[in-house]
């Protein structure tokens, strides 16, 4: 298993009710002189460990605790005297961020210097007195070298001068060190979200454990809304974590994310509004803002699909993605490229004549539910007078009954639905998952868009792992090919592109899910 600060071991069943606890690495060691404490609401393991200033474990042991995962509220417990110890191998951690860093990686930078051949000059000779290998030369000139065996003289090369850069590409992190603040005491909503998505980040680390990648873990409970959270803040910045996940209400936003620093990364993984990052610079949003979303959803529309598919705007009475379809009508008019516009009473066979040459993309200026059947079966219609005419365009609200009880309609009508998520339940991937989710904590997905177990998992790969591999600088970075963090992600693509000078950064990634009218799903993304 992966470790955690204060040499804690994570168990794979973690259950969580009223308190938060961790599984510790059990010994045995006297007990004596105890006091009892009465387990509070909201209180953890650690808090009242570090309360008497004593060791969980010291806890644990003193009361003979078999599940360790459920400490109920109102037990008693028995607290040994502080300094009681046991002899056990206790992993090295470092209380540094510098000493969690790897050792640098330095690419090397080549220059081109120009050599005159000369007579009895060989591409051998050449590449060995100027220190460089046959095939680097090769590959500089072969568009002068048409033989390598034949060398003119007086004819002119380019020699490849290979030098190691003088600062480094990228110093990625062997240890990351993560704090997580989430409500996971209670039964709302956000209480169970929260803790499936621990469960699924968890079960992402152990995929980077054994890559090789290790993290130190630390869980806090975030109070409800309207509570102060600055004493928990201090206490996360005293511990100087890599990287911070949550909170998860707005009302705490401003105290996370004033601890942000370089070496302290703030992570919110689950709202779209969080206005600090316009003036936070290591603040991480992973839900585009409304604006942003727009955006992207337009560039992807005309780079995806316009070159194929003349645009058609369907105008529905009740309208409510106008903002959507009026930007993409601008970008289309900004770069000369026609598109047609009806209301919705109106039939498509004329458009349909006149455009031969592309198929037809409906696209409406509503998500009701009313609008989405009308629409595949406009599409359906024209495909099925003639197959291949007609495409459309959705939206993310028409993903649930895509998916189920519209999913045959959305094949005929060759549809693709805009969304930033998408768990595929059929993927091999996905089995996987699922079947390990049941396996480790005896229950199945919560039915939520997104995914809560997926969207820790692809976190934990993509932002953790990227941390390993680029350090406090893995910000806009794409993951290496070869690397966990290019893993193909469960639901959620992440990329990150900075929001402004000065400002934080916002997950960029969008995707199109599209039915394709042979029964097959694929996704589409313009991610590399």
């Amino acid at each position: 298993m992966f470790g955690t600060y204060h040499a804690f071991c994570i168990s794979r069943r973690i259950l969580l009710t009223a308190v938060f606890c961790f599984v510790t690495c059990l010994t045995t060691w006297a007990q004596s002189h105890t006091v009892i404490h009465e387990v509070a609401a909201g209180e953890t393991l650690y808090s009242i460990a570090r309360k008497y200033n004593v060791t969980p474990d010291a806890i644990a042991t003193a009361n003979s605790i078999q599940d360790i995962n459920v400490i109920p509220v109102g037990s008693k417990l028995k607290i040994p005297a502080a300094g009681q110890t046991t002899q056990r191998p206790v992993a090295t951690k470092s209380t540094t961020s510098s000493g969690r860093l790897k050792e640098a990686v330095y690419d090397e930078v080549v220059t081109y210097v120009e050599y005159k051949t000369k007579k009895k000059d060989t591409v051998y000779s050449i590449a060995q007195k100027h220190g460089c290998t046959v095939d680097d030369l090769w590959e500089a000139n072969k568009n002068v070298l048409t033989d390598p065996s034949k060398i003119k003289k007086g004819t002119m090369l380019r020699i490849p001068i290979k030098k190691r850069s003088t600062t480094p590409t990228r110093q990625g992190l062997h240890t990351v060190k993560l704090a997580l603040v989430l409500p996971f005491a209670g039964s709302h909503v956000e209480n169970v979200r929260s803790v499936e998505f621990y469960r699924g980040l968890l079960m992402g680390i152990e995929t980077l454990k054994n890559a090789g990648l290790n993290a130190e873990v630390l869980a806090f409970n975030e109070p409800e809304p309207n509570a102060s959270i600055s004493t928990l803040t201090k206490e996360i910045s005293a511990e100087k974590p890599d990287l911070v996940i949550g909170p998860v209400y707005p009302g705490h936003f401003g105290e996370i994310s004033s601890i942000a620093t370089r070496e302290t990364k703030v992570l919110i993984p689950f709202s779209s509004k969080v206005t600090q990052v316009a003036w936070v610079p290591n603040l991480f949003v992973i839900n585009a803002s409304p604006e942003q979303e727009v955006a992207l959803s337009v560039n992807m529309a005309q780079i995806a699909l316009a070159p194929t598919h003349h645009f058609v705007f369907i105008q529905y009475g009740q309208a409510n993605r106008t903002t959507f379809t009026e930007t993409l009508k601008k970008n289309l008019i900004a770069n000369k490229i026609p598109y047609s516009s009806i209301p919705a009473s109106l039939s498509l066979d004329e458009i349909a004549a006149k455009t031969k040459a592309k198929k037809l993309l409906l696209i409406a200026d509503s998500d009701k539910p009313e609008t989405m059947k009308d629409m595949a079966a406009k599409s359906a219609a024209l495909n099925a007078k003639k197959p291949g005419t007609a495409a459309m365009l959705g939206f993310s609200a028409w993903m649930g009954t895509a998916e189920s009880t519209e999913r045959q309609a959305m094949h005929k009508a060759d549809a693709y639905i805009m969304t930033t998520d998408w768990f595929c339940k059929l993927t091999e991937a996905s089995q996987k998952f699922m079947n390990d989710y049941k396996r480790w904590f005896n229950t199945n997905l919560l039915d939520s868009k997104p995914r809560m177990a997926p969207l820790g998992y692809d976190i934990a790969l993509r932002v953790i792992g990227g941390m390993g591999d680029y350090g406090y600088d893995f910000g806009e970075q794409a993951p290496r090919p070869g690397t966990v963090a290019a893993t193909t992600p469960l639901q959620s693509e992440i990329q990150f592109m900075k929001v402004g000078n000065g400002a934080g950064y916002m997950n960029k990634s969008l995707l199109f899910v599209h039915f394709k009218p042979d029964g097959n799903i694929v996704k589409v993304s313009l991610q590399k």
